[in-house]
């Protein structure tokens, strides 16, 4: 009699977590946390020259444009398998958590690019890539970063139909 009134105590705390669209994860899976989006803009005088996003399912788009006129040069769509997902999410994760931020810095020329990395649509790191080189930390992470984005994008490319 017992095994039967846990039996339905559980289904019934099962069923009222699926009526509210909390349904359990099936047992020997894991649970962890959506990956995030991340995007990846370059400017220039104002005018945005590259763009990355990375959505949460690991689909890569990176667009290059022509300074002069605007129009798209680069469309490029890649699939990242789980492993590098979580490398790319890992490599930036100290830019996404710094207080410090390669602004502006003095003899710099004022001409050159900058970026900012966006999670999420919210938050943002934003580098000016000329004073890049005093943040050598900073600097390393991003580009373990785009070595995973280039060996992804090297290794398959989708066609941007």
């Amino acid at each position: 009699m017992r095994t039967l009134i846990v039996a339905a105590c559980l289904v019934s705390i099962t069923m009222a977590s699926a009526s509210r669209g909390q349904a359990s994860a099936p047992q020997g899976a894991e649970e962890h946390d959506p990956f995030p989006v991340i995007e990846h803009r370059v400017t220039s005088w104002g005018r945005t020259v590259g763009n990355l996003t990375i959505t949460a399912d690991g689909l890569m788009v990176r667009r290059d444009f022509d300074f002069n006129t605007g129009k798209e040069t680069v469309a490029k769509r890649t699939r990242l398998d789980p492993d590098a997902h979580r490398n790319a999410i890992a490599a930036l994760e100290v830019l996404r958590t710094t207080a410090q931020s390669p602004g502006y810095c003095s003899g710099a020329p004022t001409d050159g690019p900058s970026g900012e990395f966006h999670w999420d649509g919210g938050q943002a790191y934003r580098i000016y890539y000329p004073c890049s080189s005093q943040f050598p930390e900073l600097r390393a992470a991003e580009d373990r970063f785009w070595a995973i984005v280039s060996t992804a994008e090297q290794s398959q490319t989708m066609s941007d139909d």
